[in-house]
């Protein structure tokens, strides 16, 4: 006599143990698609804002350069041309644009700066991403889609 197991068919025909890896790929595809979905939105929906950086005290630039924090730091902020950039010394001393040159938020020494003291005041523009009830609302969500995979 010959011997026939039986084999339970899921759904699409496909065994139930095969079923259950096809239906946890397809959750995680979703839960992806909407996780990449929603983060697309909420980089759409943030308010726009202009600020100005007032004597920002920072180390006098190298060669390398230094980084302008305060517009730097901010939600996809973008740092302006500097307005002032002044010596913070007894006689606050203001620094020409020819000693330094600007590359977004980056300051590079173009010339000998070792009579200024250690600290320079720097005042600039500077434009950044603020966030908003839609984006607050976007991101709860986003966060609550992907932690369904845990």
């Amino acid at each position: 006599m010959k011997n026939t197991f039986k084999q339970d068919k899921g759904v699409a025909g496909l065994t139930i143990l095969l079923s259950l890896i096809v239906m946890l790929f397809v959750i995680g595809l979703l839960v992806m698609i909407f996780s990449i979905m929603g983060n697309k939105l909420m980089n759409t929906q943030y308010d726009s804002t202009s600020a100005t950086s007032v004597n920002e005290t920072l180390a006098k630039p190298t060669t390398a350069g230094i980084t302008l924090t305060t517009g730097y730091n901010e939600l996809h902020g973008v740092c302006g041309a500097l307005t002032s950039v002044i010596n913070q010394s007894t006689t606050n001393v203001t620094i020409g644009a020819g000693n330094y040159s600007q590359t977004g938020c980056l300051i590079t020494n173009l010339t000998n700066w070792a009579n200024y003291s250690t600290n320079v005041w720097y005042s600039y523009p500077y434009t950044y991403d603020k966030n908003n009830t839609a984006t607050g609302v976007m991101e709860g969500t986003i966060t609550a889609i992907s932690g369904t995979v845990n």
